[in-house]
């Protein structure tokens, strides 16, 4: 699976790709958000798929690493597991996601920048 030419030919490219290199010395919070959300999204599939429970509150911290990165938009791992879970497992399936340490690490990561922002907009932030 491994061929040497296939990965030579992929370090070309991105060695090659000037905005690979340009859009490394520019903090974007884009990009932390990909890795916490890729990473959330392998500890999601560790869990389910090689049964290391373990790996759920690595999810849950990773999915709010991801939240204070960007906002709401970090909570995509967590839509994708629910997604994931229903469709495979029914609604009996949400337990499989339970993990009292995970679920408290995302709500100590989370539930603050929502009091900020509430705070900030006061009743914008409800109306709107």
């Amino acid at each position: 699976m491994l061929i040497v030419s296939v990965g030579m030919i992929a370090g070309a490219i991105a060695a090659t790709t000037v905005g690979l290199f340009a859009l490394a010395h520019v903090p974007l919070p884009d990009t932390t958000l990909t890795l916490a959300m890729t990473a959330a999204v392998c500890a999601f599939a560790l869990a389910e798929f090689e049964g290391r429970r373990g790996a759920l509150p690595a999810f849950y911290g990773l999915t709010g690493l991801a939240f204070l990165a960007k906002g709401p938009v970090g909570l995509i791992p967590l839509a994708v597991a629910l997604v994931f879970t229903l469709s495979s497992h029914g609604w009996r399936g949400i337990g499989r996601l339970r993990s009292g340490p995970g679920i408290l690490i995302l709500g100590l990561l989370t539930v603050p920048w929502w009091l900020v922002a509430f705070d900030a907009g006061k009743q914008n932030f409800v109306r709107d």
